[in-house]
């Protein structure tokens, strides 16, 4: 699994710990918010969705002043990409 954010590190402790997640579900949620975070960056960079240069985005500056930033609207264009694009 490449870098991830530090919220998405801490989220990912808090499944374990916390909820006592499974190592799987853990790394289902790992992989959507990888996906999830590279959208946006291609998104902001004008990468294509499909292709190599989208599976390389590096997520791991993401801060939480970024995740701040995301908008309903923008979760909502994910979700489309995510059932239809993908």
């Amino acid at each position: 699994m490449p870098a991830m954010p530090e919220a998405v590190n801490k989220f990912v402790t808090y499944l374990r710990v916390t909820k006592n997640r499974s190592a799987k579900t853990i790394a289902e949620y790992e992989h959507d918010l990888l996906t999830f975070f590279r959208y946006l960056i291609a998104t902001d960079r004008g990468i294509p969705y499909d292709g190599e240069e989208f599976t390389q985005i590096d997520v791991s500056a993401v801060d939480y002043d970024y995740i701040r930033a995301i908008t309903p609207e923008t979760v909502m264009n994910y979700l489309a990409y995510a059932a239809y694009d993908r």
